[in-house]
């Protein structure tokens, strides 16, 4: 069709053979309609006002106020040309439009597929935060629960995966094809969420090509409903439950088994070995065996922890190996040395340190010993 939604940019429409419409699927808007108004020509009289009585047919209600009995505040009538009138037409039945809201439609969509009911029902409650400007403005009404979130963000915005969503439909405009293609996309990438969660492993790619859905595309949305989520649980479990007990009622389910790696003692003695020649060099190699061990006593522990077990292995231990060069020396700029050696970002973990520095510095308090340095 080459059409747009005006409101939030999407091209998948709904036809309603009735009225004659295309109404987004996105936020119900009605985009366009086919009435012919050259066939309500005969409804205005030659000053182009609304006649209010046809013949014997009146138009309007007792309760409603036709075009041409609107007055301005000097009283003269409002004179309403076609063209205005159309758009206010058009304005007034999205007002009263039933919407159908993105969220609605991929609920819809799960009673078509099939599958686990535990899994659908804990998809749904993904979307309910992933997929809600209701639910999304009110954690940015309340201010500690917000404040705790942009921390866990690095101090930056959180967007919602639901704009997101509609941003992607800018972008990959020639890849959706067919109407319902969000909706499809966003049904199996929650149910992906949901089955992670429950330890339950899903053939992402089988399933991808059995919905029509690009396998890029559904991984991506994952990947933006995980993060919005981890960003409000890491938010939640910084916060002082006794002060603030509303907070826990927030979301009613927690990660299970999303963020579990499975931290192979492999991966920690690699990046133990990168790390070696770096302390070798500043204090020689039998301190440095001592801070070895020390360093995998800290990942260790990390390992169990809820949410920092997610993280990369070499992320969590290029943190921690920071706070060990700053034992060695006060004055040691090892940070970007050890990022680099490591293959991290050290914007990356600056985010690490702003969502998980208490946990961090806990583990770190609990093994670090200064008979280390003797």
């Amino acid at each position: 069709m080459g059409m747009r939604c005006k409101e939030c940019g999407a091209s998948e429409f709904d036809y309603d053979h009735i009225r004659g419409e295309y109404i987004c699927q996105i936020d119900g808007f009605v985009v366009d309609d086919k009435i012919d108004r050259e066939d309500i020509s005969g409804f205005f009289n030659s000053e182009g006002q609304l006649e209010r009585k046809i013949g014997g047919n009146q138009l309007g209600s007792d309760h409603e106020k036709t075009f041409s009995s609107t007055r301005d505040a000097s009283g003269k009538p409002v004179v309403f040309n076609r063209k205005e009138l159309g758009r206010m037409k058009n304005f007034n039945r999205n007002i009263m439009i039933q919407r159908n809201p993105l969220r609605k439609q991929v609920e819809k969509y799960f009673e078509t597929m099939p599958g686990n009911g535990l899994i659908k029902s804990l998809a749904k409650k993904i979307l309910s935060h992933t997929h809600s400007l209701e639910s999304h403005n009110e954690k940015m009404n309340n201010s500690i629960l917000w404040s705790a979130m942009m921390k866990a963000n690095g101090g930056n915005h959180v967007p919602l995966p639901l704009n997101q969503t509609r941003q992607a439909q800018k972008i990959h405009e020639k890849d959706i094809r067919n109407g319902n293609y969000t909706i499809r996309m966003v049904a199996l990438a929650s149910m992906n969420i949901a089955s992670r969660i429950v330890n339950v492993e899903l053939n992402t790619k089988h399933i991808a090509k059995e919905h029509d859905i690009q396998h890029n595309h559904m991984i991506n949305e994952s990947k933006n409903i995980v993060s919005y989520l981890r960003i409000m649980w890491v938010a939640i479990h910084s916060i002082d439950k006794k002060q603030n007990p509303e907070i826990s009622k927030i979301i009613r389910f927690g990660p299970g088994h999303l963020f579990k790696r499975s931290w192979s003692a492999k991966d920690i003695d690699c990046a133990m070995d990168l790390l070696r020649p770096i302390f070798e060099q500043e204090v020689g190699e039998k301190i440095t065996r001592n801070l070895m061990k020390t360093l995998q006593d800290m990942l260790f522990q990390a390992s169990k922890h809820r949410y920092l077990s997610g993280e990369n292995t070499n992320l969590v231990a290029s943190a921690f190996a920071f706070r060990i060069s700053k034992q060695v020396n006060s004055r040691s700029r090892l940070k970007s040395r050890i990022c680099s050696t490591l293959g991290i970002k050290t914007n990356r973990l600056d985010r690490l340190e702003d969502q998980f520095s208490n946990v961090l510095d806990k583990y770190f308090s609990s093994c670090w010993k200064k008979e280390e340095l003797e």
